[in-house]
């Protein structure tokens, strides 16, 4: 699965999640992102990247081309294969940073004590902490 990583973060924490406690917050996180957010994403994450490739690929097939002795389209699909190799991961951490913000507000509005900032676990420390791992306060509203 493409978010496994994403998965495994959220997970690490410590907090010991069960598998149906964790689609039930990953579930609640994604209802909770506004509707226009996502297109707001696509719009300024995922299209510029692409728009960049294909006006590459257009334009530097030819000096590929010569460069590496093939034809044309072998180098334009060389060109095209770099970029979406490049552009695939980008989409899949810039989503996962986008989904863990909100994962983390519900994490902690069901009372698991996790840095806003960076998610690490807040067990065992002083109530109301600092984060050892990024140095964000923890709020005051947290239980």
């Amino acid at each position: 699965m493409p978010l496994d990583w994403f998965r495994r973060e959220v997970d690490a924490s410590g907090l010991g999640l069960t598998a149906s406690e964790r689609k039930a917050v990953l579930r609640t996180a994604h209802e909770r992102c506004p509707p226009g957010r996502l297109a707001g994403y696509t719009a300024t994450v995922v299209a510029p990247p692409i728009v960049v490739g294909i006006a590459l690929s257009v334009l530097l097939d030819d000096w590929v081309a010569a460069l590496a002795g093939i034809s044309r389209e072998w180098a334009h699909t060389l060109i095209v294969a770099a970029i979406a190799g490049g552009c695939v991961p980008w989409f899949a951490w810039t989503y996962g940073r986008f989904h863990l913000r909100y994962y983390r507000e519900v994490l902690r509005e069901r009372g698991a004590r996790v840095c806003p900032a960076c998610g690490y676990a807040l067990d065992g420390l002083p109530v109301p902490s600092m984060c050892p791992e990024c140095g964000e306060s923890e709020p005051a509203t947290q239980k």
